[in-house]
């Protein structure tokens, strides 16, 4: 996830992998909008104990809640943010989080969402 200083102010530039094809790309959207879902991601994460497939379950489920389906852009935004969150906790305890690894476990948790709620996802590419 990169905050661009040569897009307009006040908008986050977040790559999102996608998994379905093997490619990254980037989206950009408000950085008003960004902060309140790192907020929710956040505070997900500290009621289930800090587990990554707890927030993500919650957050698809609160989506799903909501629209009765999910698009596949909005689950691998939450899968970038989730992995935001694993890269600021591995760079605070020094350590090495490789671009190889941030895609398996992107890999990982869309095709767990996508065995779940399959009939129910929205896909795009």
């Amino acid at each position: 996830m990169v905050v661009d200083s040569g897009i307009e102010k006040g908008t986050v530039l977040i790559t999102l992998y996608n998994p379905l094809v093997k490619q990254k790309f980037d989206v950009a959207y408000s950085e008003k909008y960004f902060t309140i879902e790192l907020k929710e991601l956040i505070d997900v994460m500290e009621g289930n104990d800090m587990t990554f497939y707890g927030t993500l379950d919650i957050l698809v489920s609160r989506k799903m809640g909501k629209l009765k389906m999910l698009k596949d852009i909005d689950l691998y935004r939450m899968v970038a943010e989730i992995i935001l969150v694993m890269k600021a906790i591995s760079w605070k305890n020094y350590l090495s989080f490789p671009d190889e690894d941030q895609k398996e476990i992107a890999e990982l948790y869309v095709k767990r969402v996508f065995s779940m709620y399959s009939e129910r996802i929205c896909v795009s590419w």
